[in-house]
């Protein structure tokens, strides 16, 4: 079980910290991989440097233990070559980078017949789940587990994602100026290519606000 070339990875140094990369190229047992423009310097670069090679698989992560066989350049680029160093195991968790938002959004059921879409809130979102805010009403509609299909965008890049529901849960008004609405947990039903696009928006958007927020 190996990664797909042109596939996003993490690698996880001794210490816990991941640094995003990306696989080049499969030889074998052997994965290149594209070595990380942050890496501390204190690890070094060479040959033998530990690190665990992560990808996603549905519902969990694959963890592979590597050691750097080799640091190459290859058309300007930093290249490490990895080889396997332990027994390869599956994550049942994994940590997703979230998006906090506040912007607009679609939800349409899409059991049976798909319905008309209506307008909520999209409060935060990551490759797997989104968080949102409906009125009551509209979350009357939305039973546990039942399939939805959000619409949204992020870095200028428009989303549908189909999901289920999780769980909802009502927020009162904190006085008699709003009303009470319902926040509604979405969890993403879609494939690896989807996703990653996703992941890469939310990245994007992330860097996009923290250089709007003025230096303290």
């Amino acid at each position: 079980m190996q990664p797909r070339i042109n596939s996003h990875v993490e690698l996880r140094d001794r210490s816990g910290r991941t640094f995003d990369s990306r696989v080049e190229n499969v030889e074998g047992r052997r994965v290149t991989v594209a070595r990380p423009d942050h890496f501390p310097s204190t690890e070094g670069y060479g040959a033998g440097i530990q690190v665990d090679l992560l990808w996603a698989v549905k519902n969990g992560v694959y963890a592979q233990p590597c050691l750097v066989a080799e640091n190459k350049h290859e058309n300007n680029v930093s290249l490490w070559v990895l080889e396997p160093n332990g027994e390869l195991s599956r994550e049942q968790r994994r940590s997703y980078v979230r998006l906090n938002l506040g912007i607009p959004m679609t939800m349409a059921l899409t059991e049976g017949e798909e319905t008309t879409p209506f307008r909520c809130v999209l409060l935060d979102v990551s490759e797997a789940a989104l968080r949102c805010r409906v009125t009551p009403d509209e979350a009357e509609k939305l039973e546990k587990d039942i399939v939805v299909r959000a619409g949204f965008t992020i870095d200028q890049t428009a989303f549908a994602m189909t999901g289920s529901v999780l769980r909802t849960k009502l927020v009162e008004a904190e006085d008699h100026r709003s009303r009470d609405s319902v926040e509604v947990i979405v969890m993403f039903d879609v494939d690896e290519a989807l996703a990653s696009q996703l992941r890469r928006a939310v990245f994007a958007e992330q860097i996009r606000l923290r250089n709007l927020t003025p230096d303290l």
